[in-house]
């Protein structure tokens, strides 16, 4: 998944620092969010929220990742619902995950 994200953020890197480009490149995910610890659109804020989750910096990584919207929304629940359950709060990732199921229109209701 960390390769699509950073497909992603190539595909779009007129507004992407090529330092960071290359961070996220090596997997240098504490290089990338040094350089863009406050991403602006929606493929950076997937990659750094990604990346502050991979750190362990949860709180930094919900905050990132509840900016983003569109069709990558479910993406980012999936990862929000990923640091709430590391983070100890199981009510949360439940309530996110069902969140991510009645966006896919896939559960049982």
């Amino acid at each position: 998944m960390f390769s699509v994200l950073f497909q992603l953020f190539t595909t779009h890197a007129v507004a992407t620092p090529y330092t960071t480009e290359v961070a996220l490149k090596q997997g240098n995910c504490a290089q990338a969010v040094l350089e863009m610890p406050d991403p602006k659109e929606w493929y950076q804020q997937l990659a750094i929220g990604r990346c502050y989750l991979t750190l362990g910096k949860l709180d930094s990584a919900e905050r990132i990742l509840s900016k983003v919207s569109g069709e990558w929304e479910s993406t980012a629940l999936l990862y929000r619902a990923q640091a709430s359950s590391l983070g100890g709060d199981a009510y949360q990732a439940l309530v996110l995950s069902e969140r991510i199921l009645e966006q896919e229109n896939i559960s049982n209701a």
